[in-house]
């Protein structure tokens, strides 16, 4: 079953197709394509939207990707599969699972995201998978009533301040090895010396041993003895 509408939702005005074989819509709007099984294309002009794709709205979108989306915007690709362009213009996410938005964000990494929201309107795209990409004129950040601005101002200073905590972390380094060989060289003693502490119980333990026997033996004797004084007494 497939649905194809157009102005005012009244099917086939305005040059709107459908090419799939069945579960499409399209449904108002004008020159827009579901060419794809459960594709849909909302409304405005010029939307195309592949195999288990969807368009919400706008014009000259195209989702190609399996389970792609744009949700609207102008010029917009989604190509790969599950991508998503959240809206704006001239984006796209050919990526798996990538993410783009705002005016020329690309994002043709797999599982990236890519917002663009610089003024000079120039291209910004992720360069490895699973990267989080952010143009702005400025970011700020904002925990309670505390808040950070990064700006073109101080963005290097961020940067430096990033880099000498690395440095720290690294210059550290040789002095915690020092300490943890330090701590392995004590462990060792005190597990050298427990050793030489359990032989010595052995030890002590038999010779306990020994002079319980030896207590005995001279008690018996002493017993021996006082028998013998009784009998000549006697």
């Amino acid at each position: 079953m497939s649905f194809v509408g157009g102005p005012g939702s009244i099917p086939g005005n305005d040059q709107n197709t459908n090419s799939a074989q069945g579960y499409s819509f399209v449904g108002a709007g004008a020159y827009n394509t579901a060419k794809g099984y459960a594709s849909f294309v909302g409304a405005g002009d010029s939307n195309s939207a592949q195999k288990y794709s969807f368009v919400g709205a706008g014009y000259n979108n195209t989702a190609q990707g399996y389970y792609s989306v744009i949700s609207g915007g102008m010029d917009n690709n989604a190509s790969g599969i599950s991508a998503a362009i959240i809206g704006g213009e001239g984006n796209q996410a050919s990526g798996f699972y990538s993410i783009a938005m705002g005016f020329k964000a690309n994002a043709n990494k797999d599982r990236s995201l890519v917002i663009n929201l610089g003024k000079k309107l120039k291209q910004v795209s992720s360069k490895k998978a699973g990267e989080v990409l952010v143009n702005s004129d400025f970011f700020t950040i904002q925990i309670g009533k505390n808040k950070v601005t990064i700006n073109k101002k101080n963005i290097k200073t961020f940067a430096e301040l990033l880099k000498k905590g690395d440095r720290r972390h690294l210059e550290q380094q040789p002095h915690i090895k020092e300490q943890q060989s330090i701590i392995n060289k004590l462990q060792q003693q005190n597990d050298d010396l427990q050793a030489t502490i359990d032989e010595q119980q052995v030890i002590n333990e038999e010779q306990q041993g020994q002079n319980e026997k030896l207590q005995e033996q001279i008690n018996e004797l002493y017993r021996m003895i006082t028998a013998a004084r009784s009998s000549t007494a006697n």
